[in-house]
């Protein structure tokens, strides 16, 4: 499915393809994938792959994001987030996250909770050539390969 606009996500939803190889979303290096600003969205099954925006999460931006089965391939954002951006949770499951990269921070994912509380749940994910600007971060994460993965740290606004 070759998008020429964003997707708003206005409701919690699960979105579930066929397989990662027969169901692929594609942003054309164009426009983000999806938009669940402050929603809670699932993807399962499928690929989202060349989303791009000037802001954060090139293919996904939201409050609680899940990500399992699913392929997420060269996004980019020009903030935070290459791939994804959420503000509260981050739930990857036995996926890939490959070419995603951010201008800011957060090359593959980006969990916006900076003084807030929020955490990121991984099981069984590939993570490669995630890239942002700024400070190296050695995540600690269970039954991951990651490589190439770095972004600066939170700072806090007085």
């Amino acid at each position: 499915y070759m998008l020429g606009a964003t997707i708003t996500v206005d409701k919690t939803l699960t979105i579930e393809g066929d397989s990662s190889t027969s169901t692929i979303v594609d942003g054309g290096g164009a426009v983000r994938l999806f938009d669940a600003t402050d929603r809670t969205v699932a993807f399962r099954a499928m690929t989202l792959q060349n989303g791009a925006t000037d802001g954060s999460g090139g293919a996904v931006t939201g409050a609680d994001v899940t990500i399992e089965g699913t392929i997420v391939r060269g996004n980019h954002a020009g903030g935070a987030g290459g791939a994804v951006h959420a503000t509260a949770w981050i739930t990857a499951r036995s996926s890939l996250f490959t070419d995603n990269t951010a201008d800011t921070s957060g090359g593959a994912t980006l969990l916006d909770y900076c003084w807030k509380p929020g955490r990121i749940i991984v099981t069984g994910l590939t993570l490669e050539v995630a890239w942002a600007q700024g400070w190296a971060a050695k995540p600690v994460l269970e039954n991951l390969l990651a490589a190439s993965t770095s972004a600066p740290g939170c700072q806090k606004e007085d």
